[in-house]
Order: C-alpha cells, then structure tokens, then sequence
C-alpha cells in the first residue's frame, strides 16, 4: 500500500523520504545492469527494510520501485524476460511430488495421544510433502499463500498428525480493524504481528501449540 500525507511517502509501515529516493535514483545509475529482483534485494539490504524475524521486504521494494517509476521519480531497468514452463504457480504447486499415504486413522484422545508438537518445515522436501498432502486431503485444495508463510507438521510421539499452513493478515479488514481500534498507520505497523491460518484447516484443538511459535520460520514467496 502506498500512501502520502502530504509531506511523506510510504510504502506499508515504512515511511519514505526524499534521501531515500535520492539513494535509490543514484543505486540504479550507479549499477544499471542490476535486474529489478537484484535491486530489490540490494535496496532491502542497504535500507535495512525487514521483516520482524529479519528477512528482506522484497515484494513491498519492488511494490516501492513501480510505484517511484509510475510517478516519474526513477527508471527501472527494463524487464529481463524468463523462459521455461509457463504454468500458473497455482497448478505447479498443486501438483503432488511425493508419495501420498493416507495412513491410519487415530481414534483417541488427545491425553491418550501424548504431547502434540508442531514442528517447524524448512527443508524442500517437507514443503512439497505438506502442499500435496493438503492438495489431496483439503476440501478446497491447495492454494500458494500469499506474503509470508510459514509450515509446519502436527506430531504427537512417532506419528504425523497433519499440517499447518500460516500466511501473513490481509491488508484491510474494515470490522477487523475497527474492532481493535486501529487507526491505518497503526494497522500498517502491527500486521507483521498478525497471521492468518490458510487455507482455513486448523482445528481449535491445535491452535494451543500454535501460539509463541509464529516468531520464527517466516518465509518469503
């Protein structure tokens, strides 16, 4: 979301001076053969613009760059064209890599199950493993989260449970933010501290373990 008061630009929670953009016009003179990711990633960097668990805002820099050359304040090198598959992100992800099983039902209780722990995926492997899972189990199937994401997998003793996909809070959810009472600079600030379970497949019976985990293990698509 880009907004101005009057006096300043900002890109979501990041206000936007007139040294910044200065910094940005002589980036790109300076290193015109810089792709536009390499300059996002470079910009992120150099600006220190981070997600709270410290990864670069890559998508909101690039959101900053169009938006800085739509209204004449840059030029952007031109678009560097990519070959290759040009299926939709939705299909490719869609498409199971790995083994399905279905496994055995559990029938229990939860104090006969034993302590449930999520453990946090990183590895690609796990990541192709939860998206064909929850593409083959989920009612509405598996969609690429948006913004940044974090999986994990339900485990009580030797057994897997299941899966936990978390993304990033929508940008505006008018009862939402009046019901906190958030004005738009507060909401822009505190969204990095909300997360949406998506797509919505988290039974109450495992939001407990959920909670004080979402600090760690956020990605960037």
């Amino acid at each position: 979301m880009f907004q101005s008061d009057g006096l300043n630009l900002w890109q979501g929670n990041r206000q936007i001076g007139a040294e910044d953009i200065a910094y940005i016009r002589t980036l790109i003179e300076r290193f015109p053969r810089l792709a536009r990711s390499e300059l996002a990633d470079t910009l992120c960097e150099h600006l220190g613009w981070l997600t709270p668990a410290g990864a670069p805002k890559k998508e909101a820099c690039r959101k900053l760059l169009a938006r800085l050359e739509a209204g004449g304040e840059i030029r952007l090198p031109a678009r560097r064209t990519q070959g290759g598959d040009q299926t939709s992100g939705r299909d490719r992800a869609a498409t199971p890599s790995v083994p399905i099983v279905s496994g055995e039902s559990v029938q229990c209780t939860l104090a006969q199950l034993g302590p449930v722990r999520l453990r946090l995926l990183g590895q690609a492997h796990d990541v192709a493993q939860c998206n064909a899972y929850v593409e083959r189990f989920h009612p509405l199937g598996y969609h690429k989260p948006f913004g940044y994401w974090a999986r994990y997998r339900i485990e009580a003793a030797d057994r897997s449970l299941g899966y936990l996909l978390l993304c990033g809070a929508a940008r505006a959810i008018e009862p939402r933010d009046r019901w906190i009472g958030w004005s738009a600079r507060q909401r822009l600030a505190n969204l990095p501290w909300v997360v949406n379970n998506n797509p919505k497949n988290l039974s109450c019976r495992y939001a407990k373990p959920c909670e004080g985990r979402q600090t760690v293990g956020w990605r960037r698509n």
